[in-house]
């Protein structure tokens, strides 16, 4: 099993061990001292794995928690040395999969972030969509393929490929998707989703190379048909 994991913690020791371990059991692993750090780390690719200290400084790990949760569904593990059960609690109330206390035995560890792995990949939702290699993850704005590759999409285009999907095999107008996506006024010849499209459907060939699941219908607008049995008019 591998993955991407971001760990935070203060420590240079903690962060150097834990990076280094990891690696050798075959993850991507990148580190960050602090919130600052992982926001921008996680700006720049989400992980599938955060592994957070509790006591950091400027935002503690309960906050780093919050803001992950309110954009991703990755795995959470608190790693910390704080040993108070309230704290505990307060964690795994508040979105962490599991706690562990340091001083920590590194096996353990390891075999902690494979069970969160593993129940995430059994969860319905992150399983790809039918009939292709990839999921849209619409909170972080990225398609995940299966082997854990993740392509950024601007807002626009999540907006997008998450309308046509709500609804495969439906012909959708240009006129709607324009009002979905868009919250302004356009002209009868705007030809903006056509642009749109186009750049989506670069994205989707770089995540799965001929699969195209976007069709346009002629006269009318476009519909998503994720198992290629639509053909474009």
């Amino acid at each position: 099993m591998t993955g991407s994991i971001i760990v935070v913690d203060d420590s240079a020791i903690v962060r150097d061990t834990v990076q280094a371990y990891l690696t050798r059991a075959g993850f991507q692993v990148r580190v960050a001292e602090d919130g600052t750090a992982l926001r921008r780390l996680w700006a720049e690719a989400p992980a599938d794995l955060v592994i957070l200290d509790l006591k950091l400084p400027g935002d503690d790990g309960l906050s780093l928690m919050r803001f992950l949760r309110a954009t991703t569904s990755c795995g959470i593990i608190m790693l910390t040395a704080d040993a108070q059960p309230s704290r505990r609690v307060a964690a795994l109330e508040g979105g962490a999969d599991d706690y562990l206390c340091k001083p920590h035995e590194p096996r353990e560890l390891l075999a902690r972030i494979r069970a969160v792995l593993r129940r995430i990949a059994l969860d319905p939702r992150n399983r790809p969509e039918p009939g292709l290699s990839w999921r849209l993850d619409s909170q972080t704005r990225t398609i995940v393929t299966t082997d854990n590759r993740r392509i950024r999409l601007t807002d626009a285009e999540s907006k997008l490929l998450h309308v046509l999907m709500q609804q495969p095999g439906a012909a959708l107008s240009r006129d709607a998707l324009l009002s979905t996506i868009y919250d302004r006024c356009w002209t009868y010849f705007d030809r903006s989703i056509d642009v749109l499209v186009a750049r989506l459907r670069r994205k989707l060939d770089v995540a799965a190379p001929g699969q195209d699941p976007i069709r346009a219908v002629r006269g009318t607008g476009y519909l998503f048909c994720p198992t290629g049995e639509a053909h474009a008019a």
